[in-house]
């Protein structure tokens, strides 16, 4: 039932036969909510390193190694990596980052910035 929380100042209209007949004739149709995609999401219910990995190489040529890096210790705290583990998730940034800067991304960077995030 429908309580007022302040009373209509005017009496409500009538609904018309009309309408009536429209909202019963063409009912919108209610999807089901799309079920949220698991292919990525580890048993224990993180997204998995390999996506955040390949996310992060994705990313690494628009943003810089380092900021990418620190982006990536984020998204790692996020999912609620313990430092120990994102810290050997950024050693393996670390490692496919060397063949593709002119500045080597260090392991003492990929330390500040799980530290940082």
């Amino acid at each position: 039932m429908y309580t007022w929380d302040v009373a209509p100042t005017e009496p409500l209209s009538p609904i018309t036969d009309a309408l009536l007949a429209a909202i019963r004739l063409n009912p919108k149709p209610v999807q089901a909510p799309t079920p949220r995609t698991t292919e990525f999401i580890s048993p224990d219910g993180r997204v998995s390193v390999q996506v955040l990995l390949r996310k992060a190489y994705d990313l690494a040529p628009q943003l810089g190694r380092n900021n990418t890096g620190f982006k990536l210790a984020t998204w790692l705290r996020d999912n609620g990596y313990p430092r120990d583990e994102a810290f050997n998730v950024l050693l393996e940034y670390c490692h496919h980052e060397q063949g593709n800067t002119k500045h080597l991304y260090t392991a003492s960077e990929a330390a500040a910035n799980v530290r940082s995030a």
